[in-house]
């Protein structure tokens, strides 16, 4: 038996899909900024490693990573890529810790260079949207600075992340449909 869906029917379909593909395409680690191409490090100035991890288990949506807390003061831990294409990295960042943000800091590096997200004077658990312009060849690192690595963690959480390589998608018109 042929089934046969009506004009309402299929709009709906098409109003569904124009909504749904879209939001499948955002936010999220892929293409040049696919996981295989970011490096993760727990080292302390020295380079001695410390206990920092990341959790890639939400990839390729986001990421957390945990700063260490094994005495290793002043170890940073980084989640690096080279940036392949100039263009605006944006992302959403929510941070917490059971020690305090003045002693672990949650930030970005670009060209080694930190730039903090947390705001020392605020709590424990912090949020916000970040968009940050970058040229090809620059480095990229997100980070986790543990300043006395001890008394506990903080956490560095990654989401809604985009550039000008995976940007929201639009569907192209489809003209006779119904024709």
């Amino acid at each position: 038996m042929k089934k046969t869906y009506s004009i309402l029917q299929l709009n709906h379909i098409i109003c569904a899909l124009a909504i749904t593909l879209p939001l499948l395409s955002m936010s999220q680690f892929t293409g040049d900024y696919a996981q295989e191409n970011w490096t993760f490090t727990s080292q302390d100035l020295t380079g001695q490693t410390a206990d920092g991890s990341i959790d890639l288990s939400n990839m390729p949506i986001g990421f957390t990573i945990a700063g260490n807390d094994d005495g290793l003061t002043g170890a940073n831990s980084l989640y690096t890529i080279t940036v392949p294409a100039d263009g605006t990295l944006k992302f959403r960042w929510s941070y917490t810790t059971d020690d305090g943000p003045q002693y672990d800091r949650a930030g970005y590096n670009l060209n080694g260079e930190f730039f903090e997200l947390t705001d020392q004077e605020e709590g424990s658990e912090q949020e916000g949207d970040q968009h940050v312009d970058v040229v090809a060849g620059d480095v990229f690192s997100f980070v986790m600075d543990a300043t006395d690595a001890c008394c506990g963690r903080g956490f560095l959480t990654i989401e809604a992340f985009s550039t000008a390589d995976n940007t929201l998608q639009t569907l192209d018109p489809i003209s006779n449909v119904f024709s």
